[in-house]
Parts: C-alpha cells; structure tokens; sequence
C-alpha cells in the first residue's frame, strides 16, 4: 500500500504540463503551460482502488494500516497547510483543514470602564443643564 501511496503522490505534486491530445500545450510566448494537481483524499481512494474515501478513512481503523493511512492524509494536509502561504486565494485550502480538524478563531478583548459613581454622575449631568446641545460622549470623559 505504500509503495502505491509513494506513486499517487509522485504523480500529484509539483507542476506538469497541460496535454491536449497528448502533446503538450503552449503559450503565446512559447512556454509549456502547466497545472498543478494537488493530492486529495477522493483521489487517492480512488488511485488505490477503492469506491470512495470513507473506505479510505475505514483503513485506517486496521492496525497494520492505520500509519500508513494516516500519514498520507497528513501529507495532504501539509500541502493544503502550505498553499495558505503560497496562494492567492487560500480559500479552499481554508475549507479543507477547517474539515479536518483545524478551527479558525477571531479573539477579541473588550475592557469595560466602571460605571460613573453617584457624584461623577451629578457632575455629568450639571455640566449637560449648562450646555443642553453638549455631546454626553464629550461631558463624560
């Protein structure tokens, strides 16, 4: 199973050039034109003969496949970990580590100032009889 595993990712990492009928596409300034085809779960499954990737993840419940199975998922991972650095648009990338565990948090920290005692508060207010068009925002600090 490895040695098929090894054979799926040779094939699917870097870039290649872009084929029609076999021979290789061009630009305009002559230079081959390539694609990147990225490891996926689906496609491996499929490469190693299964009908779809949850006997893949199945596989990996069976000792003397477990680590195997594993590290090529973590294989992906790493390269759907590395496009978030080196692509324009993460967003797929983003998709699938959120999909296999990975959790994106925004943390914000929010300081409330005490309440005004009685007496700042009578202070505020005297100041607002003597302006009435006096911002309150403005009175308070």
């Amino acid at each position: 199973m490895q040695r098929k595993i090894d054979e799926y990712f040779s094939a699917h990492t870097g870039r290649f050039p872009v084929l029609c009928a076999g021979k290789p596409v061009f630009d305009r300034h002559g230079k081959p034109v390539l694609e990147e085809r990225p490891p996926t779960v689906a496609g491996l499954a499929l490469f190693l003969g299964f009908a779809d990737r949850s006997s893949l993840y199945e596989y990996m419940g069976r000792a003397e496949f477990a680590d195997t199975v594993k590290k090529a998922v973590t294989r992906m991972e790493a390269y759907a970990e590395s496009a978030l650095l080196v692509k324009d648009k993460p967003t797929g990338s983003i998709f699938w580590l959120k999909n296999h565990g990975w959790t994106a948090e925004e943390r914000t920290a929010v300081t409330l100032a005490p309440p005004p005692d009685e007496e700042e508060m009578r202070r505020i207010m005297a100041e607002r009889m003597d302006d009435p068009g006096a911002d309150p925002a403005d009175a308070a600090d």
